[in-house]
């Protein structure tokens, strides 16, 4: 009963995400823009392996709304959308358990010169060897990563939903490759 749910979710939050990465590419500065030739490799990315991504480009998309303290009801509030390119090198280690269709994902990331690392358990929603989606969520953020075999290309988006002290919400995407 929970796995169609969690796959239906997966592929509401898989379309979201495509959604608005379209969005961003066809909405956005000239930057995002990049053109250019993909080559399949020569050997194909083994998801029975462990697989490393890496990048250090992202673009953040934040939706910042606050309340109006000036309006009469001070139900009214305004919203700002930020579409900001940030360079920060983040690397991901993935192993996936096909039998229990899950993925065990260790974020490598420098805050003030300390590496820090963090384990997340996500759930693999594709059935797909060659095109892998997984999906992580939290109580106030959903985790998606998709990976494609024959090109090396990976997507991870963070869609992060208002909490109770910030009204906020958006979406971090990274983009780069993956290799074994």
């Amino acid at each position: 009963m929970h796995t169609p749910t969690l796959f239906n979710t997966g592929w509401i939050v898989l379309t979201c995400n495509l959604f608005l990465w379209i969005n961003i590419t066809v909405a956005s500065p000239d930057e995002f823009h990049l053109k250019t030739t993909v080559t399949f490799l020569t050997v194909p990315i083994d998801f029975n392996q462990v697989v490393y991504l890496e990048t250090t480009t992202t673009a953040k998309v934040t939706f910042d709304s606050s309340f109006d303290k000036e309006s009469p009801d001070r139900q009214a509030y305004s919203s700002v959308v930020d579409v900001n390119p940030h360079d920060n090198k983040v690397s991901w280690k993935i192993k996936c358990d096909w039998l229990h269709r899950t993925a065990k994902v260790t974020t490598s990331y420098t805050i003030q010169n300390q590496l820090q690392e963090d384990v997340y358990d996500y759930t693999i929603i594709s059935n797909n060897p060659k095109n892998v989606c997984l999906l992580y969520t939290s109580n106030n953020s959903v985790h998606v990563i998709t990976m494609n075999s024959d090109i090396g290309s990976f997507v991870m988006s963070i869609n992060m939903v208002p909490g109770v002290a910030v009204i906020i919400n958006g979406t971090l995407i990274w983009y780069g490759i993956c290799r074994n």
